[in-house]
């Protein structure tokens, strides 16, 4: 399959309208997915930017190209829609719960001693008596 020529401005004028619409999880700041990928594209782009060989650059723009319809696919969710899911989690657990235990500000407690178990239990509903003075 032929494909259009590309530059690397275009290409990475594809990447930032894309990552325009990245949704950002505001309780992951600084590890969010969507930061990551923005500083990650600009970084290769800089990093790239005096290459002269032009076998290098057909192939760096080729890689651009494959990566930004990965990303493409996954903000438009396809595989979730042709491969719908039975339920939420494969564990059953409600995505609030992982949502807020992705946070930022549970992964600093769980980093106190005994937090992740106390965790644990509070989450499966197998609380200790022990447990419920630090609430």
């Amino acid at each position: 399959m032929a494909t259009k020529k590309i530059t690397a401005l275009q290409l990475y004028r594809r990447y930032v309208r894309l990552l325009s619409k990245w949704p950002i999880d505001e309780n992951k700041p600084g590890r969010d997915f969507g930061e990551y990928l923005q500083v990650k594209v600009r970084s290769e782009f800089q990093n790239n930017r005096g290459e002269t060989d032009p076998r290098r650059t057909r192939e760096l723009l080729r890689h651009g190209v494959k990566e930004l319809r990965a990303l493409e696919s996954l903000l438009a969710n396809s595989v979730a829609a042709k491969y719908p899911r039975r339920s939420d989690t494969l564990l059953q657990i409600d995505p609030r719960y992982i949502r807020d235990t992705l946070s930022n500000d549970v992964q600093d407690h769980l980093r106190s001693p005994k937090a992740f178990t106390r965790f644990v239990r509070w989450v499966t509903g197998n609380e200790h008596e022990s447990d419920r003075r630090y609430k």
